[in-house]
């Protein structure tokens, strides 16, 4: 009898511990994501360019090849990487209009959900701790707000990467 009511406190114990982690984890996405918000609005007020991508550019390069696709044509570009992200930004162009706001602020979502599928992956290769850590490094890693500011391949290649290294439950 004492071994089983050990055990119920245990569990009780582990779920107190899990609505923690649930906690935690998710106040780390939604500081990322309001994080890449001022980010996103101090770009939008201070980059003459933000609406229009500049010749030379790879912005300007995933731009063209986006209409040509939704003009029915093949782009005239090569596919750097793919060509996944033309037809991806085609999509987003058909339903929202090509309003880089917009790309940029799914992008911004995306990579959030980048952040969640690293934690995912932390923790079903080694352990909760190390899944937190990476969780929180990603959160604040510099580099992913600079990919993030331009519209192009590497923030879906970066989530879709992730989703397919998912390890099966």
């Amino acid at each position: 009898m004492k071994k089983k009511k050990k055990k119920q406190e245990l569990t009780a114990n582990e779920h107190k511990w899990e609505n923690i982690e649930v906690i935690v984890v998710a106040g780390l996405l939604l500081l990322s994501f309001i994080l890449r918000l001022i980010y996103l609005a101090h770009l939008k007020a201070n980059d003459p360019y933000f609406y229009q991508p500049q010749a030379g550019t790879d912005m300007l390069d995933y731009h063209t090849a986006a209409h040509a696709v939704l003009n029915g044509t093949l782009p005239n570009s090569p596919y750097y990487a793919g060509p996944f992200y033309y037809h991806f930004l085609a999509l987003i162009y058909r339903i929202f209009g090509a309003d880089q706001y917009i790309i940029r602020l799914i992008q911004t979502m995306l990579g959030v959900a980048t952040f969640l599928l690293i934690y995912l992956i932390a923790k079903k290769v080694f352990n909760k701790p190390v899944a937190l850590i990476s969780l929180f490094i990603s959160v604040f890693y510099s580099i992913f707000y600079i990919y993030r500011r331009a519209s192009s391949y590497g923030n879906i290649g970066l989530f879709s990467k992730y989703i397919i290294s998912l390890p099966p439950s």
